[in-house]
């Protein structure tokens, strides 16, 4: 979900630049911005996170159970 959030700000100035033909304007410009933020955290984001979003659940029900089996 990151990686997409971050993909729709990097591809949002070629479609400024190429459907809407709208180079050199403020809307231009505020999208090279948002490229400029998005494309570092698309191509990095996707690779940290998606391990850590599946890892997560399964680390949360192994220390449940432990919890579980000590205060019982």
């Amino acid at each position: 979900m990151i990686a997409l959030r971050y993909g729709a700000w990097d591809n949002a100035k070629k479609i400024v630049e190429t459907e809407l033909h709208e180079k050199g304007t403020d809307l231009h410009a505020a999208t090279i911005v948002g490229e400029t933020v998005g494309n570092p955290f698309k191509d990095t984001s996707s690779v940290v996170m998606n391990p850590i979003i599946k890892f997560t659940p399964v680390l949360r029900c192994e220390c449940f159970a432990h919890y579980r089996e000590d205060n019982a």
